[in-house]
């Protein structure tokens, strides 16, 4: 009734959520009727309804981001809710789901506290072991697919806590070799995976996590080389992910970003020079 109403109003988003809300509450009531009911279901539907009337709220209140990360942690919780109530669930999966739950949440609060980057982080993280966690409960999971997603989570929870202590520097490139590892694992999981794709990723991430260690050391000049070089690898990585890619493309960017990398490789050679010297 509440998203009928939201509905009329023009309030779409808002109608969506409260109509998940109704979703995960009925949900609740099918899962208590049963003749041996599973209280932890029943519970996680219900713990999902309420994000989502939060959710709602938010977004009544026009707190979009807040909003949609409450949103995603009301799916995690109904999707929690859902694999313990078979015969048999994956308690890895729902290990991941719960933490997954939790990340978005901690981005619902970090961005009602104004952190807006980490919230991003916290967020991007909960969604890639949301991934892990759908593909461990296939009938023949990929566990390269899942081991990539997992370290991709970890990278953006990285990048969180970076952020949360002013390296923000630190954090985007944090952030962007887990986007890196987040491709590939979603590459390895097509029935015919595109090795030049997975490859230009994989080196991607290589890049921006030597960036990272390169700004954590001070070494600002070097990591400012390799974040450009990533640069360049994510628009040769983006190019082969196209239904048709275009290698000259690809080969061109690919150079550009072999260029800057000697160039941050130099530094380091230099600085050996130096001290050498001394």
């Amino acid at each position: 009734q509440q998203a009928a109403e939201a509905e009329a109003e023009g309030l779409n988003k808002k109608a969506e959520y409260l109509c998940n809300a109704g979703t995960a509450l009925f949900s609740a009531a099918t899962e208590a009727q049963k003749p041996e009911p599973k209280q932890q279901s029943i519970d996680w539907f219900t713990q999902s309804a309420s994000l989502y009337q939060q959710a709602a709220e938010a977004e009544a209140a026009g707190l979009n981001k807040k909003a949609g990360y409450l949103c995603n942690a009301g799916w995690t919780f109904h999707n929690m809710a859902q694999e313990v109530q078979k015969p048999e669930p994956n308690q890895q999966c729902i290990d991941w789901l719960t933490q997954s739950a939790s990340l978005h949440q901690q981005a619902a609060e970090a961005e009602a506290a104004g952190q807006n980057n980490k919230a991003i982080y916290l967020n991007n993280a909960g969604d890639t072991l949301f991934n892990a966690a759908q593909e461990a409960q296939k009938p023949e999971p990929n566990q390269q697919s899942i081991d990539w997603f997992t370290q991709s989570a970890s990278l953006h929870q990285q990048a969180a806590e970076a952020e949360a202590e002013g390296l923000n520097k630190k954090a985007e490139c944090l952030s962007n070799a887990g986007d890196s590892l987040f491709n590939v694992a979603r590459e390895t999981r097509e029935p015919n995976p595109n090795p030049q794709i997975i490859d230009l990723f994989t080196q991607l991430a290589s890049m921006y996590q030597r960036a990272t260690e390169a700004y954590a050391a001070g070494q600002n000049n070097k990591a400012t080389y390799l974040n450009e070089a990533g640069e360049f690898l994510w628009y040769a990585a983006q190019e082969a992910q196209k239904p048709e890619p275009n290698q000259k493309i690809i080969q061109q960017n690919y150079e550009e970003a072999k260029d800057l990398k000697m160039k941050a490789e130099g530094l380091d050679q230099a600085n050996t020079n130096s001290r050498k010297k001394r």
